[in-house]
């Protein structure tokens, strides 16, 4: 049974049944609480327990090495199939609640939560940051990152640079370049201008094109030429190796 209560007082008690349409309007906040949990799967117990265990059963010893191969990407995980807890260091019943209840909060499709942050801010870096990446971030940032980015990465040959704020595109691209010539960031006058050299004096709604037209140019010279490339010789020495096949066909 519920009552509810109103300004207007009492209301009339009803049964919420099976067939009755009840709908409350949850903000997201208030959906997590109680989202993703069954008291019936932990024997009746209102809140989830504690899982102390750092290891768990498989159904079979098939299962067990299904679940290692689909966790650590040497499988690709069947339609269908979901993978069982392996070990508390890689999830477990407590963690996998959480992240379904921050997903929802943040109203997003996945999170993922770690043992510290800077854990997380590592595994997002590394990410993104692949040999050869150039990262660019603002000052001031969390001094465990500013030194995994400026020592660490660029071990393997990740470029950092840090940036203003209120930098727009132009003024990261000229700043880069006066660098790279030589300059130092500090000099009063630089050898690239934002708006002379960079956009060309144009309007400030092509901020965006400039550095598209970079991006556009790298995509080109080292994804989109190399692949034309590799299908003309493969096509040549296709035409080469069945020079002398003689096929009848209409």
């Amino acid at each position: 049974m519920l009552v509810t209560i109103t300004k207007a007082g009492l209301n009339k008690p009803f049964a919420l049944g099976r067939n009755h349409n009840y709908h409350m309007n949850k903000k997201p906040s208030t959906e997590m609480l109680g989202h993703g949990y069954n008291p019936a799967h932990y024997h009746g117990s209102m809140k989830q327990p504690i899982f102390q265990t750092s290891t768990y059963e498989f159904p079979s010893a098939q299962a067990g090495k299904d679940y290692f191969a689909w966790v650590t990407g040497k499988e690709e995980l069947p339609e269908g199939a979901t993978i069982g807890n392996i070990y508390s260091r890689l999830g477990s019943p407590n963690t996998q609640l959480l992240e379904q209840r921050l997903a929802l909060l943040d109203q997003c499709d996945q999170a993922v939560v770690f043992a510290s942050g800077m854990a997380a801010i590592s595994a997002a870096l590394f990410e993104v940051a692949k040999p050869g990446t150039v990262l660019l971030h603002t000052n001031p940032v969390y001094g465990g990152t500013h030194s995994f980015i400026h020592h660490y990465l660029a071990q393997y040959n990740v470029h950092s640079y840090a940036i203003d704020r209120n930098m727009n595109t132009n003024e990261v691209i000229a700043n880069r370049g006066h660098v790279i010539s030589g300059g130092s960031l500090t000099d009063t006058d630089k050898r690239i201008h934002p708006n002379d050299d960079v956009n060309k004096s144009q309007s400030s709604n092509d901020t965006f094109p400039t550095g598209m037209h970079i991006a556009a140019y790298k995509m080109i010279v080292e994804a989109t030429i190399p692949a034309v490339e590799l299908l003309r010789n493969t096509l040549a020495k296709k035409s080469s190796d069945f020079m002398k096949v003689v096929k009848i066909g209409r």
